[in-house]
């Protein structure tokens, strides 16, 4: 669910989280982008850096530049605002992909635990586009939405 408000909660003495809503959607990480795009806009005097994720925004400020009250209100009125001004349609990146052997040594375990071939396996997880919500903390390691739950495996104990 998208919240009417935005929530603004501090993180530390010099960051604060704007909370968009709270699941793992589409429609709210796109205003989670919005919000990112709005904030690098305006070069708020005092905002160091952002960090998106899936339901929300990670505002960093040097304290001694802008205080909490001032950068909470600032950031209340931008996520209330429609963004279209700042809006900007996401990049399509096509990545290639390899499958099984030494590239892919998961593609027969992927398979066997869901009663598929390979190459059922392979055609799933080609099929459709993704929507990268974050970048984690591992250099380049993108949180994908609309995997198919299908090939849906755990993961291994090692």
């Amino acid at each position: 669910m998208i919240y009417e408000s935005p929530v603004c909660i501090p993180a530390g003495d010099s960051a604060v989280t704007v909370e968009i809503g709270d699941e793992i959607s589409p429609e709210i990480n796109r205003k989670v982008r919005d919000l990112m795009l709005a904030v690098e806009s305006r070069n708020i005097s005092g905002v160091v850096d952002v960090v998106p994720s899936y339901r929300s925004l990670l505002v960093c400020y040097d304290p001694s530049v802008i205080g909490l009250d001032q950068i909470t209100k600032k950031l209340k009125r931008l996520a209330d605002f429609p963004t279209s001004e700042t809006a900007v349609e996401p990049r399509v990146v096509r990545i290639p992909v390899l499958y099984g052997g030494d590239a892919g040594p998961d593609l027969d375990f992927v398979g066997t635990h869901n009663g598929l071939t390979q190459q059922a396996v392979i055609d799933i997880h080609t099929g459709p586009s993704y929507l990268v919500y974050m970048l984690g903390f591992s250099p380049g390691f993108p949180y994908l939405g609309g995997m198919s739950g299908v090939i849906a495996t755990p993961r291994l104990p090692t």
